[in-house]
């Protein structure tokens, strides 16, 4: 255009302003379809493969490390502090919301007492279904550990948000508005709320 031709002329950096509703208050990203411009009101990094092969192969590899090295050393003894406290498996699974909405069987080691609502009634912080020993491995987030098959297995990653269970996610997602864009990416042991430690709070999961 001549606006942008007397721009070059003179070396001068030329921007140009959209005509967007001053009603709109996001932040918008300029992305390039073939030759059709077009703007985003979202930036995700792993839209690049480059960037999800990079943190796919951090996965894989600490995984793999945590399973091979720390994993035995652990399982060991809580192995065997699991069966002699509470009669039971050693895992608990439980179906969890994951990328894109699919569900997947999210493992822990068992911290409660076998009962029939544990995939009905919500955890509490003094759950009289929770063994002593149980109670440890939640406030210690040992009973974790069994998510790094998750993540070997691609449901998860160390870094995401929390999975939640699928009957929160869908409650969640009719309370809190835009709740369900956080599985445009996949769930992981550790993110927002345990960086600034706002986890372990209600509810205690």
């Amino acid at each position: 255009s001549k606006v942008t031709k007397i721009a070059d002329d003179n070396v001068v950096q030329f921007y140009y302003v959209p005509q967007i509703s001053r009603y709109v208050n996001r932040v918008f990203e300029l992305h390039n379809v073939g030759a059709v411009s077009m703007l985003t009101t979202r930036n995700n990094p792993l839209k690049n493969a480059f960037n999800r092969a990079i943190k796919r192969t951090f996965d894989v590899l600490f995984s793999s490390c945590v399973l091979l090295f720390l994993f035995p050393l652990v399982f060991i003894p809580v192995a065997i502090i699991i069966k002699i406290t509470s009669p039971g498996p050693i895992f608990f699974k439980q179906l969890r919301t994951g990328y894109r909405g699919r569900d997947f069987m999210c493992w822990k080691f068992r911290t409660m007492h076998v009962n029939a609502d544990s995939d009905k009634v919500q955890a509490t912080k003094d759950d009289p279904r929770k063994t002593k020993f149980g109670d440890f491995l939640r406030r210690s987030s040992i009973d974790e550990l069994p998510q790094f098959i998750n993540v070997l297995k691609g449901d998860m990653s160390i870094v995401g948000p929390r999975p939640e269970r699928v009957e929160h996610h869908e409650a969640y997602c009719q309370q809190i508005p835009e709740f369900d864009y956080r599985t445009k990416v996949k769930a992981g042991l550790t993110g927002y709320a345990q960086v600034y430690g706002k986890y372990n709070t209600p509810p205690y999961d």
